[in-house]
C-alpha cells in the first residue's frame, strides 16, 4: 500500500509506479485528468487508488459516515447531514487576501474551486458545474457569545 503525501503534482506519476509494482494507492488529492487516465490501467492491474482521502473530502466524511451508522443503530433517522470542514480562522490569524489559513498549497484550494460539485439534497442530485461553484457560497455566521 502507497499512502501518500507528495505534492498533487506527481500524484499522476506516482499512481503510474504503483500500478506497474501492482501497488495500491491513497492520496489527499483531488482527481486531476492526469490521474483519471491511469483508471482503466489500474483497474487492469487489480489496484485501488483512492483519492480524496485527506481533510475535506475523506475524513469528514468518514467521520459522517460513522455517525450516521450509530444514529441508525440506535434506531434513529438523519433527515439531513450539513458538512462544513475546515474551519476558518479569525480573520487576524489567515494573513493573506483571501482570509484563509492555508494547512496545504494555496494553489490546490484554488484549483478545486474549479471542480464541478454533485450532492443529494432532500433526495435529489444537485450538480454544480466549476464555473458556477462559487455562485452557491453563503455566508454562515457563528456566535461565540453565550446567551
Amino acid at each position: 500500500l502507497v499512502i501518500s503525501l507528495l505534492a498533487y503534482a506527481y500524484h499522476a506519476a506516482l499512481i503510474k509506479s504503483a500500478i506497474k509494482g501492482r501497488m495500491h494507492v491513497v492520496t489527499a488529492s483531488y482527481v486531476s485528468p492526469a490521474m483519471k487516465d491511469s483508471d482503466t490501467e489500474a483497474k487492469r492491474a487489480g489496484i485501488v487508488v483512492m483519492n480524496g482521502i485527506g481533510l475535506d473530502p475523506g475524513i469528514d466524511h468518514l467521520y459522517a459516515v460513522k455517525t450516521i451508522s450509530e444514529v441508525h443503530e440506535k434506531g434513529g433517522k438523519i433527515d439531513r447531514l450539513l458538512s462544513y470542514c475546515g474551519g476558518v480562522p479569525a480573520s487576524e490569524c489567515s494573513g493573506n487576501p483571501l482570509v484563509y489559513k492555508f494547512s496545504c498549497s494555496s494553489r490546490c484550494v484554488l484549483l478545486a474551486l474549479s471542480n464541478s460539485a454533485s450532492y443529494l439534497s432532500r433526495g435529489k442530485q444537485v450538480d454544480i458545474t466549476g464555473s458556477g461553484l462559487m455562485g452557491y457560497a453563503k455566508p454562515y455566521f457563528i456566535s461565540t457569545k453565550k446567551e
